[in-house]
């Protein structure tokens, strides 16, 4: 058997219409409380996110400083590795100043007044 719509030009008492107010009331509290919850569990999602955000940031800085501490040692090594074959070239030229002082001397005689 099928259900007829309701006549919708029958007039009603106002206890029914209170009636249907109160239960349209609740059926839309009830809709309020669902949203209200899914809020809340987006709401725990995003705190999760941050949660996971701010790990990765402090692991990225931890990364950050010893990557930067790495390269420091890479570049004191490379420095100390130049300095030690500059310091060859330094040695092997070391008295050269004081050999062209004397051969200066040598072929540019002061002359005397």
């Amino acid at each position: 058997m099928p259900i007829e719509p309701p006549d919708m030009s029958t007039p009603v008492t106002r206890g029914e219409l209170r009636g249907e107010l109160r239960d349209l009331e609740t059926r839309i509290d009830a809709k309020f409380e669902s949203i209200d919850a899914k809020f809340e569990s987006i709401d725990a999602k995003f705190e999760s996110i941050d949660a996971k955000f701010e790990a990765l940031r402090a692991e990225m800085r931890a990364s950050e400083q010893r990557l930067s501490m790495e390269l420091a040692h890479h570049a004191n090594a490379i420095v100390e590795n130049v300095a030690k074959h500059v310091g060859v070239v330094d040695d092997k030229y070391a008295d050269l100043p004081r050999r062209v002082t004397r051969l200066e001397g040598a072929v540019f005689k002061a002359k005397r007044r």
